[in-house]
């Protein structure tokens, strides 16, 4: 490899500023705002698969998806530096998050932290689905498995004075791979996007893979951003 193929050096809060700034909140291109004319064509797309979705007002469900994409970026960072958990590397993970929370408290976007809760819940609650269709048994130790490990390793953290809200959010998103990599977590995510919305009429097939490949494309976006740039503390 020659010099010219080496991965640009950035610090975590550098990086992470960089991609909120370029892919969700300041993403300006020949004077219009990127991500805002994106999410009012997915918008679109869904109205013409279903017409009663043309109650859900843009400017909401933008603000929904700006969270969410959010949340699949923690995902996506949590899945590089945590695919393994005795080799997890939780300063990391942390450094992330923090910074995370403090972007968007200094550029006034607590509300958007506070939606954030409700997508993180649902990724957690998407590995457990991984063996929905597996006997009662291979059910229990599954379930036992992921209680234990996240219960743990939130104590050890506490004790490390890892902040809770932190820890909590983190272990939300830990051992996750398997429930993504199975779809579950898009479909637990699309979930919550459309309770959040208020639409209370059941998704048909073509809105529910328009949700799903917009979250996909969520993750492969942060997950090439992330490999790209060789990352520090």
């Amino acid at each position: 490899m020659g010099i010219f193929n080496s991965k640009p050096k950035l610090n975590i809060e550098q990086f992470c500023n960089q991609f909120y700034d370029r892919h969700i909140f300041h993403f300006i291109f020949d004077n219009k705002d990127f991500y805002l004319n994106y999410t009012n064509h997915l918008h679109q797309m869904i109205v013409q698969a279903e017409p009663s979705f043309a109650n859900i007002g843009l400017q909401t469900f933008h603000e929904e998806f700006k969270a969410l994409n959010i949340e699949i970026f923690g995902l996506a960072w949590t899945h590089k530096f945590c695919s393994n958990l005795p080799f997890c590397k939780d300063e990391f993970l942390f450094a992330e998050i923090s910074f995370t929370h403090s972007y968007l408290l200094k550029n006034e976007h607590q509300h958007v932290w506070d939606i954030i809760a409700d997508y993180n819940k649902a990724i957690g609650e998407s590995c457990y689905a991984i063996v929905q269709n597996k006997d009662r048994a291979r059910q229990r130790a599954w379930f036992t498995y992921l209680n234990t490990a996240k219960f743990e390793l939130f104590c050890k953290r506490t004790e490390q004075g890892r902040d809770p809200k932190f820890s909590g959010r983190i272990g939300n998103r830990m051992i996750s791979d398997g429930a993504w990599q199975g779809g579950f977590t898009s479909v637990y995510l699309t979930d919550i996007l459309k309770n959040r919305l208020g639409y209370e009429t059941k998704l048909n097939n073509q809105m529910l893979s328009i949700f799903t490949a917009a979250i996909s494309n969520m993750y492969k976006v942060a997950k090439d951003e992330i490999t790209r740039v060789k990352l520090h503390l």
